[in-house]
């Protein structure tokens, strides 16, 4: 096996940050582009990286939702929720994902991003499987058909 091999292998866990926005009647989700196409290439992407050795998957979401988008646990509104588990991604990106979601309180309090994120935004679903990256559009459409039915019953 090479490193490669073994590098797209590995489990990596994800997080997607949410809120309903109330001008758009709609949940905004957040994602970031990395500042390297190499990790990903230059599309808006879940922020996601390797499960580290002895770390629960949940925890290794939140911390990568820390480093690549700036995520306060103060301003997570719930505990983050797993809706997707060892997905495979696509058949380039050889890797399975552990993916959660997370209600955020306030949009704008986030902490400065790594300088692996080249930038980070809020996008409806729709917008995302418009211009995001492919692997990771039929999670954000799962996503957003959950929540909107949370809304419905609300």
């Amino acid at each position: 096996m090479t490193n490669d091999d073994k590098k797209f292998s590995e489990p990596r866990a994800g997080i997607i940050p949410y809120i309903w926005d109330e001008k758009k009647g709609a949940y905004v989700y957040m994602f970031m582009m990395p500042s390297d196409a190499k990790f990903g290439g230059a599309v808006l992407q879940i922020a996601k990286g390797v499960i580290e050795d002895t770390e629960h998957p949940e925890l290794s979401a939140v911390r990568e939702g820390e480093e690549e988008l700036g995520l306060k646990r103060s301003n997570m509104a719930e505990k983050p929720f797993e809706f997707f588990k060892s997905l495979q991604i696509t058949a380039k990106d050889k890797y399975s994902m552990n993916v959660y979601a997370v209600e955020i309180k306030n949009k704008k309090d986030f902490n400065k991003p790594h300088f692996e994120t080249k930038f980070t935004t809020w996008v409806p679903a729709e917008r995302f499987n418009q211009i995001g990256r492919k692997g990771h559009r039929e999670i954000v459409t799962e996503l957003d058909k959950i929540l909107s039915k949370q809304q419905e019953k609300a």
